[in-house]
């Protein structure tokens, strides 16, 4: 009988123990609602076109056993221009709990630890681009970001970013003399396309799809997968598949005073999903 009872709490201890994991009790005994944070996306539609997100989002809600959810607003700050920049400061002050941004748009708000990683032709495959990332580096330039009054949880990869041209295809320098090309706001990316012989535009979003159409800009920079997603190939044909300027590598963003009020194990589970995540990537 002793047996029986003793066996009988062991596995009453175990069921409560398992329960516990992903769910926080009420006073009243029951499960607490899940915990959700607001991660700004400024594309839309995001998760589609940055997988690596996607997975972000995915890993989250697994690590905490829906404890805690992240509720993805997209197209945030709108198709401007200055988006990004936008969502970095939103970020800041709590208007998002958390975001993503591609790190080129840094050196735009003082900080230049990144720019490594969108200097043109440097990290020029996957291969460097995956060692790169899951390397001791990413950590050291996401400190800098503390000046921006945001924390960064991690960098993840993306694809190689690759000259697509309306006209004719970018092979030689000549090729890129009176080129109209539009770039994200970045100084380094800007710099680099202007190197090359280049007029640099930052018009974005559907404005850019109209001055593809109307011919006005006969150049950007994209990676394949974005390409057949965001404009019709038929449209811009040339893509100079051996020159690869940049990988897009992208920051996970949080607000340091919602960071700080989670739990310790709500804050693990965000950023282990972002190191499985950059992994992944």
């Amino acid at each position: 009988m002793r047996s029986a009872a003793l066996a009988m709490l062991v596995t009453l201890a175990a069921t409560v123990t398992a329960c516990g994991e992903g769910t926080h009790a009420d006073k009243a005994g029951g499960p607490s609602p899940p915990v959700v944070l607001k991660l700004a996306d400024g594309y839309s539609p995001g998760l589609e076109l940055e997988p690596a997100v996607a997975y972000f989002v995915k890993r989250v809600r697994q690590l905490s056993k829906g404890g805690l959810r992240i509720n993805v607003v997209e197209n945030w700050a709108g198709n401007r221009p200055e988006f990004e920049q936008d969502i970095v400061r939103d970020v800041a002050a709590g208007k998002a709990d958390l975001a993503w941004v591609g790190t080129r748009v840094f050196d735009t708000l003082g900080v230049r630890s990144f720019q490594a990683l969108t200097a043109p032709m440097l990290i020029d495959s996957y291969a460097l681009e995956r060692a790169v990332i899951t390397s001791d580096m990413p950590p050291q330039m996401t400190r800098a970001l503390n000046k921006l009054r945001v924390t960064g949880l991690g960098v993840l990869a993306g694809g190689l970013r690759k000259p697509i041209a309306l006209r004719r295809p970018l092979l030689r320098p000549a090729d890129w003399r009176r080129t109209r090309f539009s770039v994200i706001r970045s100084r380094g990316q800007i710099a680099a396309i202007r190197a090359l012989g280049a007029r640099t535009t930052d018009i974005w979003g559907p404005a850019r799809q109209d001055a593809v159409g109307r011919g006005s800009v006969n150049g950007f920079e994209m990676n394949y997968y974005l390409w057949s997603l965001v404009i019709d190939p038929s449209v811009v044909p040339y893509v100079a598949a051996n020159v690869n300027l940049w990988p897009e590598t992208i920051a996970l963003l949080a607000n340091p005073d919602r960071l700080s009020g989670l739990s310790k194990s709500q804050q693990g589970w965000l950023r282990r999903a972002a190191a499985d995540a950059a992994v992944h990537s």
